[in-house]
Order: C-alpha cells, then sequence, then structure tokens
C-alpha cells in the first residue's frame, strides 16, 4: 500500500499549499486591512488559519506573484483592493473545483494502474477464463455493452482488493464524463483491451504500463474542459 501513500501525500502537499493561498485570500477579504497597509505576521496567520507556517510561507510567495500583496522588510502589504480580492476569491474558487477533479482524476488513474499490476499478480486460472470472456464481450458488437465501470469492477474482483472497489466507485462518481460522450466512452472500453490481456497473462508491470497508458490518453480530452 506504500504505492497508495505516496499519492495521496503527493496531491495533499499540492492541495494544501492551494487551500492557504484561498484561505488567505477570504481572510484578507474580510479584514479592516485597506490597501496599502501592513498584513498580520506569518505566524499570527498561521495560527490563525491552523496551517503550518511554511505552507502559509507558500501562500504568502503566491500572492506575492500575484501582485496581491507586496514584500515590505520582513513582512507584507495589501496591494490589492477589497474589489479586485473578491475577483480573485471567485476566480480561485472555480480554478479550485477545476483543481479537486483534476487531483481525484490523477489518483484515480494511479490507483487503477496499481490494481492492474495487483491483478495479474493474483490471477488464477478461472480469472484468466473469465477475462477472456471479458475481452470477447467487448469486442461483440451485439448484446449489453461492456461499461468502463465492468472493467473496474473485474479488476479489482481479480486483485482481491473489495474495500479499494469502494473507493474506486466514490472517485469515479466524482471525475464521470459528462453526457454525450457515447463514442468516446466505446473507445475507451477497447483501449483496456492491452491491460485485460496483460493481466490475464500474468505480466504485472505491462499490466501497468498500458493500464497507465490508456488512462493518459482518455483523460487528454477533458483535461481542457476540466
Amino acid at each position: 500500500m506504500t504505492a497508495f501513500s505516496s499519492i495521496a501525500e503527493t496531491a495533499d502537499d499540492d492541495w494544501m499549499e492551494f487551500q492557504a493561498v484561498a484561505e488567505l485570500m477570504t481572510c484578507l477579504a474580510g479584514s479592516s486591512i485597506g490597501q496599502g497597509q501592513c498584513i498580520p505576521t506569518l505566524a499570527h496567520l498561521a495560527d490563525r488559519l491552523g496551517l503550518g507556517r511554511s505552507t502559509v510561507g507558500s501562500a504568502l510567495n503566491s500572492l506575492t506573484r500575484l501582485g496581491i500583496l507586496a514584500q515590505r522588510g520582513r513582512g507584507y502589504v495589501l496591494r490589492a483592493d477589497s474589489e479586485d480580492l473578491v475577483v480573485c476569491i471567485v476566480r480561485n474558487r472555480v480554478q479550485a473545483g477545476h483543481e479537486a477533479k483534476r487531483q481525484v482524476t490523477s489518483v484515480r488513474i494511479h490507483l487503477l494502474t496499481e490494481l492492474a499490476g495487483l491483478a495479474a499478480e493474483r490471477r488464477t486460472v478461472e480469472d484468466a477464463a473469465r477475462l477472456t470472456q471479458l475481452i470477447t464481450e467487448i469486442d461483440a458488437a451485439a448484446g449489453k455493452p461492456i461499461t468502463e465501470w465492468d472493467i473496474h469492477s473485474a479488476i479489482t474482483r481479480i486483485a482481491r482488493e473489495q474495500v479499494l472497489d469502494t473507493v474506486l466507485r466514490r472517485l469515479q462518481a466524482l471525475t464521470a464524463h459528462p453526457p454525450g460522450n457515447t463514442a468516446h466512452q466505446q473507445m475507451s472500453v477497447q483501449g483496456y483491451k492491452s491491460a485485460l490481456q496483460a493481466i490475464r497473462s500474468g505480466l504485472p508491470q505491462p499490466a501497468r504500463d498500458e493500464m497507465i497508458a490508456h488512462l493518459t490518453r482518455v483523460r487528454a480530452p477533458y483535461q481542457s474542459g476540466l
């Protein structure tokens, strides 16, 4: 589970700083500090927001680069007026929604990649037979269409990771594709075949490689719209 822990830690570090910027702007907008006046010290802000000093320091640097703050001696002064701050807060919240979805999508990709490797290591003869049937159904034009979730469920079952099955369901709900992309989803389902074949053959690293390559390709069309 160390791979999953490192993924979460990396996402947490980036997201913590992003949240610190948002909270700092909201704090400044709601204060009586006027344009050109000094803001509270780093230590005071870290204590007030309940964040680490290094995180708040990085957020202050980000706000300085954005032109909202300016350094004066060892402290900072507010350059933006209240209207500018409100505009920045709204923009930041929109960006936060996009960034959250990107973070969730990244975790989902890494999780599925690791599960593909585990499934290849743990697959039994019976599992291999089921995968052959699944691949045949993906290729079949008739019958009930196979969905991405059918494939993800099959992989988690073979990996013997039912707890992560629940995690994937929640992640998928948060990153569901917008409606009207049926053709793209069908192409996505077809793209899993190489990973499924590697799992069936008991090849962990090729299974991981094929899974991450496919999921990265599928993710690209949605990135510009996030």
